[in-house]
């Protein structure tokens, strides 16, 4: 115990923070619950641009949310993880910094930065960088592989991942849909759909 106590006090001086401890998860779920918002937020912001998205409130909450984002880059440089040829979790700085350095700081980099203000276009490809956001969600998955609970409720969760994250996928699909077809003036519903809501509302206006 007391060698446990040593070094982790060691660790706290060298600025390396364990995977597992309680701040760490907490600061884990801060971040997932912004990708969250991201998740839901972006894809409408790109397709349809609400106004409620262009407010001062909710642009200063997205400052916050890429500051954050900017923040939680530098504690994965110190973040010690589980080696997965050994089991272990390693603790040395310089292979922390190098595995995410070489593992997911590009994309969590890319995800940061803020394109949309960085380059003012509305293209497709420049508007779809900002939803590389949206990954982070995939850190739920370690954060349930750690959880200190049984497995029937890890399962559970792991069941609702996955359907929050098919639901996820609907959503963006259908923004995506929208918002290419007002890109190139074709129509975002089939053909046969739009002639059934046309006759719909003929019937309605006779009804009346």
């Amino acid at each position: 115990m007391d060698f446990v106590k040593l070094q982790n006090q060691k660790l706290r001086r060298n600025c390396i923070f364990r995977h597992l401890e309680t701040w760490r998860i907490n600061w884990d779920l801060v971040v997932i619950m912004f990708a969250v918002y991201n998740s839901i937020q972006l894809p409408l912001d790109i397709a349809f641009k609400p106004s409620i998205f262009q407010s001062a409130l909710s642009k200063f909450f997205d400052n916050i949310i890429d500051l954050s984002f900017a923040i939680d880059i530098i504690i994965s440089f110190r973040t010690t993880f589980v080696n997965e040829y050994t089991g272990d979790e390693e603790i040395n700085g310089s292979v922390i910094f190098k595995n995410y350095l070489f593992g997911r700081f590009t994309i969590d980099l890319l995800a940061t930065l803020p394109f949309d203000k960085m380059i003012k276009s509305e293209t497709l490809n420049i508007k779809m960088i900002a939803c590389l956001k949206l990954i982070r969600i995939l850190r739920l998955g370690r954060l349930i592989k750690y959880l200190n609970s049984s497995e029937d409720l890890k399962q559970q969760i792991l069941i609702f991942k996955l359907i929050f994250l098919l639901l996820l996928y609907l959503h963006f699909t259908g923004c995506m849909w929208y918002f290419v077809c007002l890109q190139s003036g074709a129509m975002w519903v089939p053909t046969q759909f739009h002639d059934y809501a046309e006759a719909f509302d003929i019937v309605l206006d006779q009804d009346n």
